[in-house]
């Protein structure tokens, strides 16, 4: 197993476990790094959708750090797909 693939095992463990404050710490994680990697609408697919299960605490870490992450990936979108980030 590569470190690459750790954050999408623990989001595959947490999904298993039906733990999904773990899922999403998880997503999170992968997100970022498909974010690096110009996988901007993967990372967005699969965020939005762990962050839409959620009905409340969107005033935790976890929730703000989510959202946070997916307003950045969608000021990526059109033809220059630069996935929100900063001087890329």
């Amino acid at each position: 197993m590569s470190v690459w693939s750790l954050p999408d095992s623990s989001a595959q463990v947490a999904r298993s476990q039906e733990a999904r404050c773990w899922e999403l710490r998880a997503t999170v994680s992968l997100t970022h790094l498909w974010q690096r990697q110009g996988r901007c609408e993967e990372a967005w697919q699969m965020l939005s959708a762990i962050y839409g299960w959620f009905t409340e605490g969107f005033d935790t870490p976890d929730l703000q750090e989510a959202r946070a992450l997916l307003e950045e990936l969608s000021m990526g979108e059109g033809d220059d797909r630069s996935c929100g980030l900063q001087g890329a």
